[in-house]
């Protein structure tokens, strides 16, 4: 996959998790950590000269396993 595949996974995960909060909390959490580890992998699939992109995908999976 791409990072643009691993990416629009990652969004798509982190959209449910939302979509499940307050309601199912556990559920919620462990779709974040899909979603983190989806992002995780973008960035091994990015092209390191991508400063910005690489920067950005960072702070996103960051975020994702804050939640």
């Amino acid at each position: 996959m791409s990072w643009a595949d691993f990416h629009q996974q990652s969004e798509r995960l982190a959209a449910e998790a939302q979509g499940l909060l307050p309601a199912d909390s556990e559920r919620a959490r462990a779709l974040y950590a899909q979603a983190a580890r989806a992002e995780a992998s973008a960035i091994h699939d990015l092209d390191v000269t991508k400063v910005r992109t690489m920067g950005v995908t960072v702070v996103s999976a960051v975020a994702l396993w804050f939640k």
